[in-house]
């Protein structure tokens, strides 16, 4: 068997979270045991990744069953490179939390500092970092996208991103993507975004 020297594999993180803890034997009630969880995986060429370790990196977080979006709990986070903190969207407490050294934390964070709760933020799901380290929230409820500060944890801009209409989560924004030149992609809609 041959070994191709110039292949070598490479660690990525992975940030995903998790709310199947006991959701569905709560029966629609609240359980505190949604998670976030620090995925390592190896990568080695075209083939497929590899999980080579799972670390929980912060707990607690409210989740629950829901007939229109199946669970409703922590969904999307954003990393920061610059400060190393990992956002994340708490559903259920319209809040925007922080998992601080969220590369290298060994053991769970709770459910983080609020960064920013209530206010424009409704049902907040998808997130993305600006280029200027701002936290972007794309809310479930309303189709407003909200623009946050997180040294100051302030709400500095609110805009609508969909205004088709329809019952709570139906306009989801599953995700959020923002590049260097303020371009973001959200959902099926591509707006341009100045920050504050």
């Amino acid at each position: 068997m041959g070994h191709d020297r110039g292949r070598r594999r490479l660690p990525r993180r992975l940030f995903v979270t998790n709310v199947l803890n006991g959701t569905v034997a709560a029966n629609g009630s609240v359980v505190n045991r949604g998670t976030v969880v620090r995925l390592l995986l190896g990568v080695f060429g075209d083939e497929p990744p590899q999980l080579l370790n799972s670390t929980v990196i912060a707990s607690g977080f409210p989740e629950r069953t829901d007939p229109a979006a199946l669970v409703i709990g922590p969904t999307g986070v954003a990393f920061d490179d610059e400060s190393g903190i990992l956002y994340v969207a708490d559903s259920l407490d319209n809040r925007i939390a922080a998992i601080p050294d969220a590369l290298f934390r060994v053991f769970p964070e709770g459910t983080g500092s609020t960064v920013s709760q209530g206010g424009a933020l409704n049902d907040p799901l998808g997130l993305a970092i600006t280029p200027n380290h701002h936290v972007l929230a794309a809310n479930g409820n309303d189709g407003n996208l909200v623009e946050i500060n997180p040294k100051f944890g302030k709400q500095v801009a609110v805009k609508l991103v969909d205004n088709t209409g329809g019952p709570p989560r139906s306009r989801r924004a599953l995700w959020l993507g923002c590049d260097d030149r303020r371009s973001l992609f959200c959902g099926r809609r591509f707006e341009h975004v100045q920050p504050a």
